[in-house]
């Protein structure tokens, strides 16, 4: 959700997001995210105490083991973040629409894409989540097969971005390829020269209007 603002900010507030995200601020904000994190797994902790019922399937220590309210908060909060990523990438790309009016626009398409692709994962995260509450409060029993297929949509989605990335980011690709050659043991001089010359740096380029006209 934090990337989600900082990336509205970079677009539409160029001035805001120079003078307030800084190196600095990021690494607080890494730090922060980190804190947020130990507090809601010592919580977690907190609400099993007193709690003796044996995790028998051991499918999910989260809805075996903790309470209720935490589980459900636990499982909504997923779906909540996906669904704050797909509220960003359509702001900027509106946008972005209205900043490119009469002009040929590249990156349109390519920001529609991953609106889809994210809100996917919000459907697919929103399955998990589903059958995952519904177990907890007892609505039904899901059987190993249901289980399986609803916690392997956290891989496919992993799949899916990597995929996107190597496509639509240059960036990505030159560090894979220059972590591949580090592995393989080959010198990095030519890292520039192997990076396939497909797709844009970055989706999110503001041009200068005075070149923009030249």
């Amino acid at each position: 959700m934090i990337m989600s603002a900082e990336r509205v900010f970079a677009v539409h507030k160029p001035g805001i997001y120079k003078y307030y995200f800084t190196t600095k601020t990021k690494i607080g904000l890494v730090l922060m995210a980190i804190f947020v994190q130990m507090l809601l797994i010592l919580t977690a902790t907190l609400t099993t105490m007193d709690n003796y019922t044996l995790n028998a399937s051991q499918r999910c220590a989260i809805i075996s083991s903790t309470s209720i309210v935490f589980s459900t908060f636990h499982f909504t909060f997923i779906v909540f973040g996906y669904v704050v990523s797909v509220i960003s990438l359509t702001i900027i790309y509106f946008l972005h629409k209205k900043a490119t009016q009469g002009v040929t626009n590249t990156k349109g398409p390519k920001l529609f894409m991953f609106i889809v692709i994210n809100s996917l994962d919000a459907v697919l995260l929103s399955s998990y989540s589903f059958v995952m509450i519904g177990a907890r409060y007892g609505l039904f029993i899901p059987n190993d097969i249901t289980i399986s297929l609803v916690t392997s949509t956290t891989g496919l989605i992993s799949l899916i971005h990597t995929a996107m990335n190597i496509l639509f980011h240059e960036e990505y690709r030159r560090q894979i390829s220059k972590f591949t050659r580090r592995i393989i043991g080959l010198h990095n001089t030519t890292t520039m020269n192997i990076t396939p010359n497909f797709g844009p740096t970055s989706m999110f380029v503001r041009l200068n209007p005075t070149t923009a006209r030249n």
